[in-house]
């Protein structure tokens, strides 16, 4: 019977304290929900007020353009029409009539010598003397001068030669990466011809290189290529441990015939456990 009331009162408390439990778990949530309801609002408000100042600062100054533009276009009329009344206006008349002697033109002031002129510039030049003759038209015509002749046209460089499939398969075995990735890349311009044999054994060679940047290089260049020959290299490559690798491979099969489908390439793409995976 002790045991029974023992049971009961257990059951009892872990009720009390499963109900207490969730009333303080509603409050936390209700002071969170309280919380974020006022940080919202705040938000609201202050991007309310930054809007209603942007917006006014915008119309003082569009005012303000509008108003520099009419007056500048008013002083531009105003310009026009003081030149078109000065333009329009009349010139005096010289006209003649028969017994009256023409009036004769005063000859134009002699403008006086400027005493400051000898003490800066030095003494003024004599003045030419008039009974100097004129110069001939002949003397006085401009002499020709002679047009420069045109440079010669630079030819043009040819283009950089292509390495050499022999240069490229050297490059592949050596040390450094970078190298070898840039030599995968130059092997997409020998996959057609009597060298495509050689450039797609050395790419499925690349292909499974041990550093992750090579391989990346060799499956884009077959991916890029889009011939059938690449479909078992690129679909080797959906097993890669690099997810980098595996979207790489896994583009270049999309679309080509004979491939697998989007369906099927679609795990290599997302892998189950969701964590993405280091570079090896």
């Amino acid at each position: 019977m002790e045991i029974l009331f023992v049971v009961v009162g257990l059951a009892v408390g872990a009720g009390l304290m499963y109900l207490f439990i969730q009333s303080q778990l509603k409050q936390i949530k209700d002071s969170h929900e309280a919380q974020v309801r006022r940080m919202r609002e705040g938000m609201e408000q202050d991007f309310t007020l930054r809007l209603d100042t942007a917006v006014k600062g915008a119309q003082v100054d569009r005012d303000r353009t509008i108003q520099q533009v009419r007056n500048d276009y008013e002083q531009r009329i105003a310009m026009m029409q003081s030149g078109a009344a000065i333009t329009g206006a009349a010139p005096q008349s010289t006209t003649t009539t028969p017994g009256t002697p023409a009036a004769t033109t005063a000859p134009a002031p002699t403008p006086l010598a400027d005493p400051w002129d000898n003490r800066r510039n030095g003494p003024q030049s004599p003045a030419p003397d008039a009974a100097t003759p004129a110069p001939s038209p002949e003397s006085a015509a401009p002499t020709a001068v002679p047009s420069p002749a045109p440079e010669p046209i630079a030819p043009i460089a040819p283009a950089a030669p292509k390495p050499a499939i022999a240069q490229l398969k050297r490059a592949c075995a050596a040390d450094d990466g970078e190298i070898r990735a840039q030599a995968a890349r130059e092997l997409a311009n020998h996959l057609m011809g009597a060298e495509a044999e050689n450039s797609l054994t050395l790419l499925e060679t690349l292909a499974g290189d041990r550093q992750a940047t090579v391989r990346i290089a060799a499956l884009e260049t077959l991916a890029d290529a889009q011939i059938p020959d690449t479909i078992p290299m690129l679909e080797k490559a959906l097993n890669d441990a690099n997810p980098a690798v595996v979207r790489v491979a896994s583009k270049g099969l999309q679309g080509m015939k004979g491939a697998r489908t989007i369906l099927d390439v679609l795990p290599y793409i997302l892998p189950s456990n969701g964590a993405p995976q280091g570079d090896s």
